[in-house]
């Protein structure tokens, strides 16, 4: 903020406080402290789906990440991991154990209903609002929001291999969203606004 042109990146990580006590603790001032030099602070957030999410949270909780050269992702993993096929994994108990982990990241509300209603009001404080069906949509409005010049988004690439765990989760489906309802019902509330953000922007 000493310099006469500050630019700035925020990344809010999901260690730190909930963004309802960042928001009104720490980005309210920093955004007051950009305005007297002449500068304005831009909120931009992009928000999962909930199944999505919760196959995220069941491969990092349980450690099944697919490396690139891990026995999963290898051609021949049948051959090495013969010994551990008759190992059972519910993968619908542990997603559902911890739902609705968007939700509850936006305020410190462990009352779902009451998260639900933090999150959907922090969402509007935002400017930019994204969901990762439309990355590159959301890329793009970051870029003339911020005046960057626009260069060919790279994405990471899915896994080609799925861990075993997962073939289990599309069956799961109906049970998951149940569970993470308020996940999905801040997604759909993300999928409204980033609708009518983009048309705003585009007029």
């Amino acid at each position: 903020l000493a310099k006469k042109q500050p630019r700035l990146i925020v990344h809010h990580h999901d260690l730190v406080p909930p963004f309802t006590f960042m928001a009104d603790n720490v980005l309210g001032n920093l955004r007051a402290a950009l305005e007297r030099k002449g500068f304005s602070l831009r909120l931009a957030t992009v928000l999962r789906d909930a199944f999505s999410l919760a196959k995220k949270y069941v491969l990092y909780n349980y450690s099944l990440q697919v490396e690139a050269n891990s026995q999963w992702s290898s051609p021949d993993w049948e051959g090495k991991t013969a010994h551990t096929k008759n190992i059972s994994f519910d993968f619908r108990e542990k997603a559902v154990q911890f739902p609705n982990q968007q939700t509850r990241y936006f305020s410190l509300a462990h009352d779902d209903k009451r998260a639900l209603d933090l999150a959907s009001r922090s969402l509007k404080r935002f400017d930019i609002v994204g969901t990762t069906a439309r990355m590159s949509s959301f890329i793009k409005r970051i870029h003339r929001a911020l005046g960057w010049p626009l260069v060919p988004a790279q994405h990471a690439v899915e896994p080609t291999k799925t861990h075993p765990a997962l073939l289990q989760a599309e069956a799961s489906r109906d049970a998951v969203e149940k569970a993470w309802w308020a996940d999905k019902k801040l997604y759909e509330e993300a999928q409204r606004l980033e609708a009518e953000q983009s048309s705003h922007s585009a007029a």
